[in-house]
């Protein structure tokens, strides 16, 4: 007798194992898959429902129709398997868990399928950034030249704020009226014009 394979159905949730035992089976223990290896009919097979408490039900069955499945890579085969250790007894014992654990979960919200505790955040130690001293040698000189280059650009750039705010604007003095540019008369027409006043016409 052949070695009868191992399939395996995880339901994790016990609205997941109610449509498993009432709509994936067809006429109560028929079932219908793809598995990746060859099959034929008449095999013996174990399907593990692992439910939601982490108990997995063996479930004797046995192979009904295979056929290869053209186009894939690897080749898999479906199979309708019949689910022959499915009795009544386990059929009800897992919907026996089932209600059981859902009436706890109404008692206690905390408890069930729905409880997701967060895992705790994990923070990073903080590293302080090493020091001039710290730093390799090459490094060091690098760090050193840049550091100078900065304070002498900021050096100059106070300076020539500082001289650009020294500096009035001859607007300034426009304004208050401390140069008359119209009572500014260059020396040479001066003297050309004392010279006029000097020689005079006889009449």
């Amino acid at each position: 007798m052949a070695q009868a394979r191992t399939l395996h159905v995880r339901c994790t949730t016990w609205e997941q194992v109610d449509v498993f035992t009432t709509r994936k089976l067809r006429k109560g223990k028929l079932l219908s898959m793809k598995v990746p290896f060859e099959a034929v009919a008449s095999s013996p097979v174990t399907l593990g429902l692992e439910l939601p408490n982490q108990l997995v039900v063996a479930i004797d069955g046995i192979v009904q129709r295979a056929s290869l499945v053209e186009g894939e890579h690897p080749p898999r085969t479906w199979i309708e398997i019949e689910l022959t250790g499915l009795t009544d007894e386990v059929l009800a014992r897992i919907r026996t868990m089932g209600a059981e654990a859902k009436n706890e979960a109404k008692t206690d919200p905390g408890h069930g399928d729905n409880d997701k505790t967060p895992a705790p955040v994990r923070r990073r130690a903080e590293t302080p950034a090493p020091t001039a001293e710290q730093l390799p040698a090459d490094e060091r000189e690098l760090f050193q030249h840049l550091s100078g280059e900065l304070r002498r650009l900021r050096a100059r750039r106070c300076m020539t704020s500082s001289v650009s705010r020294s500096m009035p604007s001859p607007s300034r003095f426009a304004r208050a009226g401390r140069i008359s540019f119209a009572g500014i008369i260059p020396i040479s027409s001066r003297a050309a014009a004392r010279r006029r006043s000097r020689i005079s016409p006889r009449s």
